[in-house]
């Protein structure tokens, strides 16, 4: 079974869709043995069959010609596109965009899909909430809260639910034990304010956690909050 590395992203029509994480290109040099070692043959007959193949296809492609099926392993056929503002705009190859797609069968497609393991490496551009600062209400201080004061907090992609018991603001004290705050007002995108619980005292690490395109995405401010 061979790795098969995926990275997924959110999908612009909705969702989210995959790409497939590249690793190094093979040399020229290493793919010719590879392939030659398959056929029992040498790297030199190898490159000159390939270079064969490519040339017939192409000749094939002059003449219109394709094939669907050709040894049960590749299909191949001319093709065209291009755009003009009328139909007599078209006047070269280029204009017309012809060219010679290759594709290989599905069949051995699905076949090799079975061998693969796949390794998820991870979200692009994934979300998360981002905080940039927090502001006692009271007093105006960055960072400095006094229990059962307010607290405003400014970044990015803060909305959350309130109501669910996995989302909001989390205060760890130095003895892990964390805290969930549960009074809020205002919670915009960019800016909420919450309630310090009643009893909270000393150095605080603050977690803020919201439901983004269906997870839950946690972010750890970057300072310490402090008490007065």
């Amino acid at each position: 079974m061979s790795n098969f590395q995926y990275q997924t992203r959110q999908n612009p029509q909705g969702g989210f869709t995959t790409s497939v994480v590249l690793g190094e290109p093979v040399p020229d040099s290493v793919l010719l043995a590879s392939i030659a070692t398959r056929a029992n043959t040498t790297p030199e007959i190898t490159e000159a069959v390939i270079r064969a193949l490519v040339a017939e296809i192409l000749g094939c492609g002059c003449g219109s010609h394709f094939a669907r099926r050709f040894l049960g392993i590749l299909s191949f056929q001319p093709t065209s596109g291009g755009s003009a503002p009328s139909p007599d705009g078209f006047h070269n190859p280029q204009d017309i965009n012809a060219g010679v797609s290759i594709s290989i069968l599905k069949e051995l497609i699905e076949s090799w899909q079975q061998t693969l393991t796949l390794e998820h490496m991870g979200e692009v551009g994934k979300l998360t909430p981002v905080i940039d600062s927090m502001i006692n209400q009271a007093t105006g201080a960055l960072n400095i809260y006094t229990a059962g004061d307010l607290m405003q907090v400014r970044g990015d992609n803060l909305k959350f639910n309130r109501s669910d018991p996995a989302q909001g603001i989390f205060l760890t004290n130095s003895a892990d034990v964390e805290t969930h705050c549960t009074v809020y007002a205002d919670i915009e995108p960019q800016t909420f304010t919450f309630l310090i619980p009643p009893g909270t005292t000393g150095p605080q690490t603050v977690r803020m956690t919201a439901f983004i395109n269906g997870s839950l995405r946690s972010y750890t401010y970057s300072a310490q909050i402090t008490s007065a």
